[in-house]
């Protein structure tokens, strides 16, 4: 990259934080979270070195994720503070009895085997 690309990048807070916010939000979905509080993700941002020396407040939340599908802010009324609400979280697999058994056999198979070839060296 040429100095001049680095000088004239324009860096837009908004973007910024839109990218950094996302990829909270992807990891909590997948761990099944379906919400946070504004104020964490505040908290988060101003640990990542990349907004060193900027002001983060609600507000630069908002803006970086107005529009977002999926997700909505509002006031949480268990907690009194604005949250951001994640659709549809990715839970966990659901299995019925049968197929929860037939997991744990196989479990157990794949850790004999894996003893019995430990044994075997």
């Amino acid at each position: 990259m040429r100095w001049s690309e680095i000088v004239s990048e324009d860096l837009n807070p908004v973007q910024m934080a839109k990218s950094s916010i996302m990829d909270i939000l992807a990891s909590l979905k997948a761990q099944g979270v379906t919400s946070i509080t504004v104020q964490q993700i505040i908290d988060q941002l101003k640990e990542d070195p990349d907004f060193e020396g900027m002001e983060i407040e609600g507000d630069l939340i908002n803006q970086a994720l107005q529009g977002v599908q999926g997700l909505k802010i509002e006031a949480d009324p268990q907690t009194n503070q604005m949250t951001v609400f994640i659709d549809n979280p990715t839970a966990g697999r659901q299995v019925d009895q049968k197929q929860a058994e037939k997991d744990a056999n196989n479990i157990h198979s794949a850790a004999m085997r894996s003893i019995e070839r430990k044994d075997s060296e």
